[in-house]
């Protein structure tokens, strides 16, 4: 007889089943449990994560230095990254990094692939890099939070849903980045644009901003100024009566 809460895909399951069924789209047919959410749920916290970017920050001797974070992905939703793709990304954090005297803190994932990572290696500028934490280092959120909460900026690639609602709930300026093969879904794209509508990210072609920064400085993004969290305990406690 507990209250209970499903988030994503009913699959086959009834929507009766539930007291609240967590999704970005309404159900169809409509269902009284439905409640749809603006953003994927996320466990992080922005004062959780402004904490834990203090003391990297504080490890890495950063504390009065301009620290900007790159989320990467790699092959996937559609998103397929060649060779010149990631040259191009290396050119572009040279470029943001000569430009506004920041250093780069980078993480990438499983599907970004040893070869995009040699790459990057050799044609971005270690001394323009703060840390960095390559898979499978960078398994597990610890990392992820740490670079964000010590981030003021947060660059991302466009193919990963996780990657950018965590770069969301940071409650920092994001960009997003595509290669020049970007072919998302009806649903996938869908989600992007309504992030780029409500001003959550600017989307940028790395190619396209690589070869000229000046769209970048022109976007005009509106970070959350509540947490997604709160915003969605207050949104479960009406629903749930709590």
């Amino acid at each position: 007889g507990a209250q209970n809460i499903f988030a994503g895909s009913l699959r086959r399951l009834s929507p009766e089943l539930f007291d609240a069924v967590l999704t970005l789209e309404p159900l169809q047919p409509a269902a009284p449990s439905n409640l749809v959410l603006d953003l994927p749920p996320c466990p992080l916290d922005a004062r959780v994560l402004d904490a834990r970017g203090a003391d990297l920050r504080n490890r890495l001797n950063s504390t009065d230095e301009t620290l900007w974070a790159l989320l990467l992905g790699g092959d996937g939703a559609g998103y397929r990254y060649r060779h010149q793709d990631w040259r191009a990304l290396a050119t572009l954090l040279n470029r943001l990094a000569a430009m506004h005297g920041i250093r780069w803190l980078l993480v990438s994932s499983r599907r970004t692939g040893q070869g995009a990572e040699k790459l990057l290696k050799s044609y971005a500028n270690g001394s323009r890099i703060a840390a960095n934490c390559w898979y499978p280092e960078a398994a597990g959120t610890s990392v992820v939070a740490d670079y964000l909460g010590a981030a003021e900026k947060v660059f991302v690639t466009e193919d990963s849903m996780t990657m950018l609602t965590e770069a969301i709930y940071s409650q920092r300026p994001v960009v997003s980045l595509r290669p020049a093969e970007a072919r998302a879904d009806r649903r996938y794209g869908a989600m992007l644009q309504r992030f780029s509508a409500n001003g959550w990210i600017s989307r940028h072609a790395i190619a396209a901003l690589a070869a000229d920064t000046r769209p970048l400085q022109a976007a005009r993004t509106a970070r959350l100024e509540v947490s997604p969290l709160e915003r969605l305990a207050q949104q479960l406690q009406a629903r749930l009566r709590l």
